[in-house]
């Protein structure tokens, strides 16, 4: 018998933060909120609740300037030019 999957937080966390991108409030909420319920405990699945969380506690303005420092710091991680 197989074990049940876990739930996985990424899909969610990124679809919550492209909604938060484009302006999307209600559902970038919606999404992040489930991000922080599916919270296991502890790997990357926990990383991305607590930031989940801290984005939540973020006015509209704040949360895409943060995604967006985010992304930017990932982007020059990886040799990426920056987003125009």
């Amino acid at each position: 018998m197989s074990r049940p999957a876990r739930p996985v937080a990424a899909p969610e966390f990124h679809a919550g933060a492209a909604a938060a991108l484009t302006g999307r409030t209600a559902t970038a909420e919606r999404l992040l909120n489930r991000v922080v319920a599916l919270d296991p405990g502890a790997g990357r699945s926990h990383d991305l609740a607590v930031e989940a969380a801290a984005l939540l506690r973020l006015d509209p303005a704040a949360r895409r300037a943060r995604i967006l420092a985010a992304m930017g710091r990932t982007r020059a991680h990886l040799r990426l030019p920056p987003v125009p």
